[in-house]
């Protein structure tokens, strides 16, 4: 006989000696790989249900941020105007501050004239009261 054939002749009854003792145990072995797909498919459906609850948080979390750059821009518009406002106050107080100066100068200058026309007068008066006695 052929080397090679004896070779594959050996395989080939080595093969079906071992056959027949794995068949004597199909329902352990049917059972095992049913248990076998079964915790796969329970990985499977977990690691699923992870992933699903991954996406939501992420989501979630974007919703959260969107609100707060949302909230963050409003309160930036209103701080906007209030400085806007504060600053058009500080103008008005110091327009009104100037007018109010201004006006006192002229009372001021008013009160200065009347009493240099008075004393003027005075004088005036006493100079023809003078002449009079004289």
């Amino acid at each position: 006989m052929d080397p090679a054939f004896s070779s594959i002749l050996h395989l080939w009854f080595a093969f079906i000696s071992i056959v027949p003792a794995s068949c004597y145990k199909p329902q352990s072995e049917a059972v095992s790989l049913l248990t076998a797909t079964e915790q796969l498919a329970d990985v499977y459906n977990r690691l699923m249900q992870l992933k699903l609850f991954i996406i939501l948080l992420i989501s979630l979390y974007l919703l959260a941020s969107l609100f707060s750059i949302l909230l963050l821009k409003r309160l930036v518009i209103q701080k906007n105007r209030i400085i806007s406002l504060n600053n058009a106050m500080q103008t008005l107080n110091k327009t009104a501050m100037d007018l109010q100066m201004s006006h006192e100068e002229a009372c001021n200058r008013k009160e200065q004239l009347r009493e240099t026309l008075l004393w003027k007068f005075n004088v005036l008066h006493k100079s023809v009261l003078l002449k009079s006695e004289l």
